[in-house]
């Protein structure tokens, strides 16, 4: 896919992480991973804003948990139809498609606006998965298949978009790096 830093348009003085590569029509998942960070145990937290388009789900993904090869590990996705997901990537398809199996899934509340900004928190610790929206714990899972040294990469990624949407505040903590 093609990434750019670009001028929020709330505030042109800041600037947040945008997948530009658009294509409403097929299930491609764009990614992009954080250079010299490895997470385990820790907290990775990010605002994401999905801009309305063309798409039928206008998909955001915080994949974390990774292997090297971005082939197993762990995925949180949020769509426009207010929908959150916590998978586990079971293996790759081909270049931009994974082979994702559901863990859980939650409605989020019908006062929740994709359209805008919320922080998502993921954070992990030991076995314990857990996915916060705007500081409300929302999806608690346990699972070890990808706990492990090997799995410790973290990125962002979208599909099946007709707009863009905006990564900001990108940040690990208890780990190498943070990422603005």
């Amino acid at each position: 896919g093609s990434w750019k830093v670009l001028a929020k348009q709330e505030d042109s003085s800041d600037f947040a992480y945008v997948q530009t590569m658009m294509n409403p029509s097929i299930s491609t998942a764009y990614a992009s991973f954080m250079k010299d960070v490895s997470v385990v145990d820790g907290v990775i937290e990010a605002d994401i804003k999905v801009e309305s388009g063309t798409a039928s789900q206008e998909e955001a993904y915080l994949f974390f948990r990774m292997n090297d090869a971005r082939t197993q590990g762990y995925a949180m996705m949020v769509n426009k139809s207010k929908w959150l997901y916590l998978y586990k990537v079971a293996s790759i398809i081909d270049a931009g498609r994974w082979n994702f199996t559901q863990l859980e899934y939650i409605d989020l509340p019908t006062s929740f606006d994709p359209y805008q900004y919320h922080t998502y928190t993921i954070s992990l610790n030991g076995p314990s998965i857990s996915i916060s929206v705007d500081n409300v714990r929302r999806i608690v899972r346990s699972d070890m298949t990808y706990y492990d040294s090997n799995h410790d990469n973290v990125g962002i990624g979208t599909s099946q978009t007709g707009g863009m949407v905006w990564f900001d505040n990108l940040e690990t903590k208890d780990s190498i790096a943070a990422v603005d």
